[in-house]
């Protein structure tokens, strides 16, 4: 018997995009206790079951490339890959932004739903990074972010038709304002961080909704925002 529940632990499969970033080892950690987990990154988790390394790939094989790791079907496909740049139209790295921003945030987004096509399951979870700001408001100060953002938001509303994907799949894209993260306390230290979002807990909330819990509804875009220490998705 306890063979038995030993292998049923296992049976879910997610695949993290971005797992070795820093919302990405947080998913990865979360997802890891009972569900069998492969990253897709640049760089590999050796807490993840399995990694799929980018870092020689060009964005023309990525499909080729993971394909050839990948099996079947998986209940969630996760994307948190992504990257920041700052600077506003007449920044004279504004060209370099965006084709970093490129490279970090929407090839990401698009394999991860180019995978979808092929290996999530017919009620499986599709989850997106956008971004809070440039979803509400222009921003362009920090332009080439706000670009691909709205890029990647754009591409979640065109999944959440469930052309290519099953009638039962569930796309969903999360919308976190600042992620607590080391980078961002290094980039701001003066800030006050009470409103900070708990990367943890993101990752909490995202595999609660691939267990099934308070599904979000297909199409949807959730604010996260922290309340007393807690995270709530206000869904838009």
């Amino acid at each position: 018997m306890l063979g038995r529940l030993k292998r049923m632990v296992f049976t879910n499969r997610v695949i993290i995009i971005g797992g070795n970033g820093a919302l990405g080892k947080h998913m990865v950690d979360t997802f890891k206790t009972d569900w069998n987990v492969t990253n897709i990154d640049l760089a590999e988790n050796p807490n993840a079951n399995k990694n799929i390394l980018l870092k020689e790939c060009s964005f023309e094989n990525y499909s080729q490339h993971c394909k050839k790791s990948l099996s079947g079907t998986y209940e969630a496909i996760i994307c948190v890959a992504g990257t920041w740049a700052t600077g506003g139209i007449s920044n004279i790295e504004i060209f370099s932004q965006i084709q970093k921003l490129i490279d970090g945030s929407l090839e990401p987004a698009i394999l991860a739903s180019h995978l979808a096509a092929d290996h999530l399951n017919d009620s499986g979870l599709l989850v997106f990074t956008g971004a809070f700001r440039p979803f509400k408001n222009t921003y362009p100060e920090n332009l080439a972010f706000t670009l691909m953002k709205n890029a990647t938001h754009s591409l979640a509303l065109n999944m959440a038709v469930r052309d290519k994907i099953s009638p039962l799949a569930t796309v969903t894209t999360i919308l976190p304002d600042i992620l607590d993260t080391r980078v961002n306390r290094e980039a701001m230290p003066g800030e006050n961080r009470a409103n900070w979002i708990d990367p943890g807990k993101v990752a909490e909330l995202v595999k609660s909704w691939a267990n099934g819990k308070n599904m979000p509804t297909n199409g949807s875009f959730a604010e996260l925002k922290m309340m007393n220490g807690k995270l709530i998705p206000e869904f838009i």
